[in-house]
């Protein structure tokens, strides 16, 4: 299995053994948080969007672009979580009306990051249904392993704040990423 972060899609023409090394993580992670700061400007916010792996797609330049294929032609439930393990926790505990979703969807790049620089789908030994009531009741979290960079381990603390209104704005990591990237 594994992530799609692990290897680039075999429809890019890569080396199947292609790997995404913490740098082109960080390209990635900007790229998504780009994205997601335009998205952001947007009123009102686009309904139904999850942010997730599932959500993003890479093209032949090595961009990260968010999908949005599943949002206007959605067939599934309003209201429904597909993708619990990055969902944040106050969205698995509120109704859809009361979640800042823009501080949920920061949560939710934390985790992308935390794939993006680990190379592993969070919880993976666990079904949806356990991820979602351990995140909402338990408590559970990624864990950062060592290794990570420090600057990229603090920035997923930042976007992983408990306190939703404690969050960045993706357009206040954009240049922390740009700043990262240039190392």
């Amino acid at each position: 299995h594994g992530t799609p972060f692990s290897r680039c899609p075999r429809a890019i023409s890569l080396p199947a053994d292609f790997v995404v090394d913490q740098m082109q993580a960080v390209k990635f992670a900007l790229d998504i948080a780009r994205g997601m700061a335009f998205l952001h400007t947007l009123e009102p916010l686009i309904p139904r969007h999850h942010l997730n792996s599932r959500s993003i797609m890479i093209d032949e330049d090595m961009t990260a672009r968010i999908s949005m294929a599943d949002v206007k032609f959605s067939f599934q439930c309003p209201g429904r979580m597909y993708a619990p393990a990055w969902v944040a926790p106050e969205a698995l505990q509120k109704k859809p009306e009361e979640i800042n979703r823009r501080s949920a969807d920061m949560w939710s790049f934390a985790v992308l990051l935390w794939e993006l620089v680990t190379r592993e789908v969070p919880f993976a030994d666990l079904s949806n249904m356990e991820i979602g009531m351990k995140v909402a009741l338990e408590g559970l979290r990624p864990t950062i392993p060592p290794g990570i960079s420090p600057h990229i381990c603090k920035l997923m603390k930042i976007c992983m704040n408990e306190d939703p209104a404690k969050r960045p704005k993706f357009d206040m990591i954009v240049p922390i990423l740009e700043k990262m990237q240039e190392k």
